[in-house]
């Protein structure tokens, strides 16, 4: 990580110091709440922010700018150097495949005109890293045109359209995100090393979608951070890392197809779902918030659970899972 305390912006010679980081296990809870920054008036002094506010990642202004997007005929150009062949295109997209991985290229958006599969809104934090322009908070892009992305449904939506996460890429920064996707495929399971991506050439197998639900990963995962907007309902908490894909009938107790239906699903924050597993969390017909008293009175009040009113976003669909899950509710 570079910081350009002393003035000025890196290159031409300018001093700049440079920091190596590391994540700290006991601190993983504080990711998108804690940040750092150089305190204006001596740019050698820590201020640490950790009021219980939210304060996102982002990308410093200098180091997003100091590129320009890759857009049109020159991002498609870039896409084909690093072997990538055109396969379809639209009046709206152009579809680059290399291997397992695809990508569209919005042909007339200046802004963030480079799309990639929805399962990568969990690796946000690390495409921002290199530079990359996102939107905050981050959303879905939607366009019936992306076909080898996941359906988008919600309710009272009349038509069906597909789901991407747009972004706006510097020239520089293009072949390290590949990278990023192509390891981003794949995710390490207890049954080894398994795809979490699948394309119409090469579908996902059931084992390959069933191996990565029960870990609340995978296409299990993407559909809930549609359908809840990337948000937990409680918390308002919208950092990914944060984010638990949580079964509302638990796994054990589900078939195959209950285990994959994202009606089954919940988008709760990391410590929210550790009391929805327990049972000592739930929720009625209404949306309301039911809280077991065996959390204390103390604890209801540091979780801010007693200013929770009824969440939007369950539908009917949710309703025969939901009741399964009052059964085990701790009254």
């Amino acid at each position: 990580m570079g910081m350009p305390y002393r003035g000025g912006l890196p290159g031409d010679g300018a001093p700049v110091d440079v920091f190596e980081t590391h994540l700290r296990s006991e601190l993983s809870d504080l990711i998108g709440e804690l940040q750092i920054e150089w305190d204006e008036r001596n740019v050698r002094t820590w201020c640490r922010k950790a009021s219980g506010a939210q304060f996102p990642i982002v990308v410093p202004d200098w180091l997003a700018t100091q590129q320009p997007i890759l857009t049109g005929v020159a991002l498609i150009h870039a896409l084909e150097g690093l072997g990538f062949d055109e396969r379809h295109r639209t009046q709206k997209v152009a579809l680059m495949r290399r291997e397992h991985t695809a990508i569209y290229v919005k042909r007339e958006n200046n802004r963030l005109p480079l799309v990639v599969h929805p399962r990568f809104f969990d690796l946000s934090p690390q495409i921002a890293a290199l530079g990359i322009a996102l939107d905050r908070p981050i959303t879905p892009y939607i366009n019936s045109n992306l076909r080898e992305f996941p359906v988008y449904s919600r309710p009272k939506r009349s038509n069906t359209s597909r789901i991407g996460l747009d972004l706006g890429v510097p020239g520089p920064a293009l072949a390290p995100l590949v990278d990023l996707l192509d390891a981003g495929a794949f995710i390490e399971t207890r049954e080894g090393r398994v795809r979490i991506i699948g394309t119409s050439e090469a579908p996902l197998t059931e084992r390959e979608r069933l191996s990565t639900a029960r870990i609340g990963q995978g296409e299990f995962r993407t559909a809930l951070f549609a359908a809840w907007n990337g948000t937990c309902p409680i918390s308002g908490i919208d950092h990914p890392e944060l984010l638990r894909a949580s079964h509302i009938k638990p796994w054990a107790a589900s078939s195959h197809h209950e285990r994959l239906d994202p009606n089954n699903g919940i988008l709760l924050a990391a410590h929210l779902d550790a009391l929805f597993d327990r049972g000592l969390i739930s929720f009625l017909e209404s949306g309301a918030l039911l809280i077991s008293p065996q959390i204390g009175d103390k604890n209801i009040e540091r979780l801010r659970l007693n200013a929770v009113g009824a969440i939007d976003g369950l539908t009917q669909d949710h309703q025969p899972f939901l009741a399964h899950h009052r059964e085990r509710f701790r009254r």
